[in-house]
């Protein structure tokens, strides 16, 4: 798998290394993490979250920017480390920030194999075919498919397929104005599919796997093959385990009618009161074929063999977005 970063989002790589924190902002609450290195492995530096008032933000929209501001700036106003006393800090927080599927576009395209430059160009020239923004007007991120995925074989020979995501200039401008109010300095923004992707896909999967992101009042269904985000959704939530089920039978036909696709491996559930539904229809829940789980939010940033983490599993299932982008690229 290939990574291109937001070139016009994105700031230069030495400074996307520098310590930041992850930072998901969802319609429901706000998460931010932190990991820290000790003899060579990660571990939770600091972490913290704070539930959004109903209204505040509505279908990723942000209806009140004060309010906001002040949730932001007492979340991250006092830092903890480990058992240590928070320490007040008015330094600026860097921060990787998390931007809601509903306000990306995804489309896939067919691009040059050749230099990065001649690839974005590429994909730029094809923005307003695919998207309704101008290029102008819009800020991107693609990912070249693995030429072993069979769809990346539809492209033409001496080409390479590409799956971009696609995101409003002004909203990135709208959120980087809040984020600066709060003390908060963005040094880059990700769709929240892919930042799920970093977190609990396997590194070097090679599998099709459709990740279920339940939230308080939605839920985003993604599919991911081969290490590449490939379809994205968002719908209202339904309580009831056979509507989540009828959900991802309707998703997993669809993507199977699509020429060129790898069948769905398995599904995987994380996010708002993941547990109750593991609780009620267990891991092989009647009317669904596909195997589903619960991932170890940490298994690709921590060793998890050997370190035990300050948040409670069932807790751990709502940082897997900020886990993912705390993660270092």
């Amino acid at each position: 798998m290939f990574l291109q970063s937001f070139l016009k989002m994105f700031p230069p790589p030495k400074f996307l290394a520098m310590p930041h924190i992850g930072l998901d902002v969802s319609d429901d609450a706000v998460h931010f993490l932190e990991f820290g290195s000790r003899f060579g492995h990660n571990y939770i530096k600091q972490f913290k979250s704070a539930d959004l008032p109903d209204g505040l933000i509505i279908g990723s929209d942000i209806t009140d920017q004060d309010k906001l501001v002040a949730i932001l700036a007492g979340i991250t106003d006092n830092k903890f480390t480990g058992d240590k006393k928070p320490v007040k800090s008015k330094k600026p927080i860097y921060a990787k920030v998390s931007i809601p599927e509903e306000k990306a576009y995804l489309f896939q395209t067919d691009v040059p194999s050749s230099s990065l430059n001649s690839i974005y160009q590429n994909i730029e020239s094809k923005l307003e075919e695919n998207v309704p923004l101008s290029a102008k007007d819009a800020l991107f991120h693609f990912e070249i498919i693995d030429p072993i995925f069979s769809d990346a074989s539809l492209a033409p020979r001496g080409s390479l397929r590409a799956s971009v995501s696609v995101v409003p200039r002004t909203y990135i401008d709208h959120l980087s104005t809040i984020l600066k109010s709060a003390n908060i300095v963005p040094i880059s923004f990700e769709t929240v599919p892919t930042a799920l992707a970093r977190a609990i896909i396997p590194k070097n999967s090679r599998e099709t796997i459709m990740i279920v992101h339940l939230m308080k009042h939605k839920m985003g269904i993604y599919i991911v093959s081969f290490g590449v985000v490939c379809f994205t959704s968002t719908l209202i939530k339904n309580s009831s385990p056979d509507a989540l089920i009828h959900e991802i039978n309707h998703v997993s036909e669809y993507w199977n009618t699509k020429i060129g696709t790898k069948s769905i491996d398995r599904v995987i559930l994380v996010g708002h009161e993941v547990i109750a539904y593991e609780k009620e229809f267990g891991v092989s829940p009647q009317g669904l074929s596909i195997p589903i789980s619960i991932p170890n939010v940490w298994s690709n940033a921590c060793d998890i063999n050997g370190y035990v983490s300050p948040i409670e599993r069932v807790e751990s299932l709502n940082y897997a977005v900020a886990s993912g982008l705390a993660m270092s690229l």
